[in-house]
């Protein structure tokens, strides 16, 4: 009998200091804050995460949508085997999860002669995805089951969806999906999309050099900037939120592009100062509420 049947728990909380969030496509994983993604493939039915600190790669996650029909313990020692191997395969165990409900499968793998690569392999309850963590382990210390799995999370695509990568984090309603990112030094952006709706999330730092090149006004555009000559300016006012200062404008569609029914017949843009972080944050959205209440949720859960 293959060692999969024997089971194991995680029997005590995370032991990593100074942690960060990392969310993305609806998973969510708590990382040490020297780790930072350096590659993001795939959509929220599959795709890939590699997370490195300065010297080397850390923990990569995969991820893919299985049939209802399929048997999860099934998937999972294959995706285990695709990893690892037949004879390691053999080696994994089932774990136990610290909330069980959550996993229709969960298998590990560890290395027993380190450097080398722990495995988990698991499906979530609430997505039917399969999720495969793997941690380059250079010494046995149990920091993947220890440390990161139990910090592991899901949420469904029709969720309000945490996003959080590199320094810019944010909340997007149920049933956007990300169309379009861009991490520059300084300048992050996440753009996103839900139906004609559309949602653009920037980040600029640090704030004291930004100000010091042009005022927060002149930050507002329309992105891309090519659809300046789709909208026209309106109205510009103060905004805050949580106490940080800053404009909000409204961009009017331009009569003469009637006929763009996929664009929204107006983009309100917010901008805000952030001097605790020292960021300016910038929302635009396809109406006010929207952007508002995205621009409160930047840097929430990481500031």
């Amino acid at each position: 009998m293959p060692a999969a049947t024997q089971t194991t728990s995680l029997d005590r909380p995370s032991t990593i200091a100074g942690r960060q969030l990392f969310a993305w496509q609806g998973w969510s994983l708590s990382i040490p804050r020297e780790w930072n993604p350096l590659k993001l493939d795939g959509d929220w039915s599959g795709g890939v995460a590699l997370l490195a600190d300065l010297s080397e790669a850390k923990a990569g996650m995969r991820w893919a949508a299985i049939r209802e029909s399929d048997d999860p313990a099934e998937a999972a020692r294959k995706a285990m085997i695709g990893e690892v191997g037949v004879l390691a395969a053999e080696e994994a165990r089932e774990l136990a999860m610290p909330e069980s409900s959550a996993w229709r499968a969960s298998l590990l793998y560890v290395e027993t002669e380190p450097p080398g690569r722990d495995v988990w392999v698991g499906v979530s309850a609430a997505t039917g995805r399969l999720v495969q963590v793997a941690y380059h382990a250079r010494r046995r210390d149990r920091a993947l089951e220890r440390d990161l799995l139990p910090t592991l999370a899901d949420t469904p695509a029709d969720r309000p969806m945490r996003w959080s990568a590199l320094d810019l984090s944010c909340v997007t309603p149920a049933g956007f999906k990300l169309t379009e990112r861009s991490f520059a030094a300084g300048d992050l952006r996440m753009a996103f999309s839900r139906g004609v709706e559309r949602l653009t999330v920037r980040q600029i730092g640090p704030a004291a050099l930004a100000l010091a090149r042009q005022p927060l006004e002149k930050w507002l555009a329309p992105h891309p900037l090519g659809l300046s000559r789709v909208y026209r300016a309106g109205e510009r006012n103060a905004a805050e939120i949580d106490r940080m200062q800053g404009v909000k404008q409204r961009f009017i569609r331009r009569r003469r592009f009637v006929m763009h029914w996929r664009q929204p017949r107006e983009i309100v843009l917010v901008a805000v100062h952030d001097p605790r972080r020292d960021r300016i944050v910038i929302v635009e959205g396809s109406s006010e509420d929207l952007a508002m209440e995205v621009a409160k949720s930047v840097g929430g859960e990481n500031a």
